[in-house]
Formats: C-alpha cells, sequence, structure tokens
C-alpha cells in the first residue's frame, strides 16, 4: 500500500496551499510514516489468507517510536467492527492484537491503525477460509504412537532422479496428509542451483520413496514449480522459498506421527532471532545410522531483511542428506526447513528458509487450507541434542 506524507514547512503562501495540504492530510490512503501494519495468521508473518483455526490478528511495528498507543479496528466479512487499543513495545518491534469477536466468520477482515494525534497509520485486508490452522493437531486424523510411528519428521525421503533428504514436518489439507521436504530435493540441476525461480525441477507427481512407507508418495507442491508458473520476481523469494509436500498414501497414513523425534513439538509455528537457541534433527545416511549424531541445537547468528532465511550454526554443520529437515525455535515452534550449508561468508552457517513464510506462500498460491500439525509429543528443549 502506497504511502503519502505532508512535508510541513514554517511559512506558506496562500490560503489556497495551504488548504490543499489539509486536504491531502486527511485523504484516506494518506498514511502516516514510521508505521507498518499488516495482518497475520499466527502474529509473526505478513498473510493474505489465513484458514478456520488460526490465531489471527493484526501486527503493527513503529518503526522509529516506543511505547506508542494505537487503536486497531477490525471489520470483519457481516456486522459492525470493533476496535481494540493496545500498545507497541520498543520500536522496531511487533506488537499483535487479536481480535475476539467473529473471528470463525468465512470471508474478508479489514484492518484500520489509529495513533492519537496521527490518525489512521495503515490499513490491511485478510482472507479467512475453510480449513485448520497453522498450528492445528490434525482435524480428522488418528496419529499412530511417537515411540511406534514408521514415519515421521527426520525419515529420509529419496525423490526418484533427483536424491536423498531429510523429511521436515507433517501437514495436512483436507483429507490429505503430506511429508515435507526441501524443493531443490526434487531439483535437477547442479547443486549450487538455489534460486527457485529459475533452478529445474522434476514435475508434480514425480514418485518419492519415504523410509516407513509401504507404497511411494507422490510430489503433491513444490515451491519452486510454483514460483516460476507464477512468474514471481522478489528476490528473497525466490532464493528461499525451498518447500515441497510429498503426498502420503492412505495405506500408510496410519503409520504417521507429526512429532519431531528427541526434542518434540513442534508446538505451532513461531519466528526467532540472532542469539537465540533453535533445534534440530538431520538423519543423513552419511551418518552411518549412528542416531546419536541426529539432534543438534544451535543459535541463529543472522536473518535476511525481508526475513526469508535465517543463518544459523549448529554444534556440527549439515552434511548432504540433511536438506530439509525441520528447525525449532527456542519456544520449540515450528521455525524452518534446512536449505543449503554456506561456504561464505559465513563457512559452514546453515541456511534455514521461514517456514511460517513458505507455508503462507503455499496457502496463498494453490493450497489456502494447508496445515502444519502440531508434534503429540511435548516440546523438551537440550542444550546439545542429547545432552541436556
Amino acid at each position: 500500500m502506497r504511502r503519502r506524507s505532508v512535508t510541513f514547512v514554517r511559512s506558506l503562501i496562500g490560503s489556497g496551499l495551504l488548504a490543499l495540504l489539509a486536504l491531502l492530510a486527511i485523504t484516506p490512503g494518506a498514511l502516516a510514516s514510521g508505521f507498518k501494519g499488516y495482518a497475520s495468521c499466527e502474529g509473526g508473518h505478513r498473510d493474505k489468507v489465513c484458514v478456520q483455526g488460526d490465531k489471527f490478528g493484526g501486527v503493527l511495528v513503529a518503526k522509529q517510536r516506543s511505547k506508542v498507543r494505537y487503536e486497531l479496528c477490525v471489520k470483519p466479512p457481516q456486522g459492525k467492527g470493533r476496535c481494540y487499543r493496545n500498545r507497541t513495545g520498543r520500536h522496531g518491534s511487533r506488537s499483535f492484537t487479536r481480535p475476539k469477536h467473529a473471528t470463525d466468520e468465512l470471508g474478508d477482515y479489514r484492518f484500520k491503525w489509529k495513533v492519537p494525534r496521527r490518525g489512521v497509520v495503515a490499513r490491511a485486508r485478510l482472507r479467512l477460509q475453510a480449513g485448520n490452522g497453522a498450528g492445528a493437531s490434525g482435524g480428522p486424523f488418528t496419529w499412530a504412537p511417537a515411540a511406534t510411528a514408521k514415519i515421521h519428521p527426520g525419515v529420509m525421503t529419496d525423490t526418484e532422479g533427483s536424491g536423498q533428504c531429510t523429511a521436515n514436518f507433517i501437514f495436512t489439507e483436507g483429507t490429505r496428509v503430506y511429508i515435507g521436504q526441501a524443493a531443490h530435493c526434487a531439483g535437477t540441476g547442479a547443486a549450487t542451483d538455489t534460486d527457485g525461480c529459475d533452478a529445474a525441477s522434476l514435475p508434480l507427481g514425480t514418485s518419492v520413496s519415504i523410509d516407513g512407507a509401504s507404497v511411494r508418495g507422490k510430489l503433491a507442491y513444490s515451491s519452486w514449480l510454483t514460483m516460476q508458473s507464477n512468474g514471481e520476481a522478489d528476490e528473497e523469494t525466490c532464493a528461499y522459498n525451498d518447500l515441497a509436500l510429498v503426498e502420503i498414501d492412505p495405506a500408510d497414513v496410519g503409520q504417521v506421527n507429526p512429532s519431531i523425534p528427541v526434542f518434540g513439538g513442534p508446538m505451532g509455528v513461531g519466528t526467532s532471532a540472532p542469539g537465540q537457541q533453535v533445534y534440530t534433527y538431520g538423519n543423513s545416511s552419511l551418518r552411518q545410522g549412528i542416531t546419536s549424531l541426529s539432534p543438534k541445537s544451535g543459535f541463529v547468528i543472522d536473518v535476511t531483511p525481508g526475513g526469508w532465511s535465517y543463518s544459523l550454526y549448529t554444534l556440527t554443520p549439515g552434511i548432504p542428506g540433511d536438506s530439509g529437515s525441520a528447525f525449532l525455535n527456542a519456544n520449540g515452534q515450528a521455525l524452518g526447513i534446512l536449505s543449503t550449508v554456506a561456504i561464505t561468508p559465513l563457512p559452514a552457517s546453515n541456511g534455514v528458509g521461514d517456514v511460517g513464510r513458505e507455508l503462507s506462500y503455499a496457502r496463498t498460491h494453490g493450497h489456502p487450507g494447508l496445515n502444519l500439525v502440531d508434534g503429540t509429543e511435548p516440546f523438551k528443549p537440550k542444550l546439545f541434542g542429547l545432552v541436556g
């Protein structure tokens, strides 16, 4: 949304100019600079589409001021809107306000943020569609016990014609169950091809072997193929949107559990920041079956400007075959998917795509009811993987 600003000068010549400036100041859409407002399904990411069950609301960022009082007004698809008062934190931090009325009504919601003496500083719109929420526990499915499940985050996948990767999270969409892997796991170009808007990929429907499954899965979604078909041009999105979904055959759904081995969770979807702890479970066959080397912890060292990717270090870096593995943040929320291991400028650091943004992109481009499933096991943080 465009923002207009009015530059005030000490000397205004003529009442006509003064009247024109006053008109611009109150024109709808002439929003105040220094504020950013957007709708969010979970309170961390900018979203345009949410599904039933999401704890959606409005996020306001005051870029230059702290402790700013504001009012968020939300107009539901039907009926009257309501306003909610809140206050921002330190400048640059996100302030999330969740509406308490008509939050299950399908359709378009309109958001408007107002600051005393500044008027309307931001507007946004969000569509609520039918489905399960981003942190839902699984709709009509009964998951296998975590201790005996054959299919779970961390099992290996092998895409026919490409290669082996580690699965990340379990997803559902209606009656379908997916296991996630990195989109580049179906890539057909060089190992250094990381721009999903240009890199070659196997088509949807490609057969994928899933450890523990009796029937091979099928590639059902690829962020790379989706971005290419939509002509995506955003640089960060092209570089870091690296999610693929493999549909699990109905014969194997009873063998699935969504919990991350060792750590438990995920407990919803979240973000992280430099210096914060992260947890992951890689399962490359290069570890020769030594499972004690699979769980790892580490910390975030950098986040890209658009929030699409995290650079982080773990006790040991990811190795070939770990690609696609899941990362949890310090609260046990689904954080991201291992995409790259860097050589420069941060040698041996892991490049992890933000799964909340990847999920939102998939929802907006053909999968509005897509759901990342919570684990059945509680999150158990451990400082050094198995040692904690």
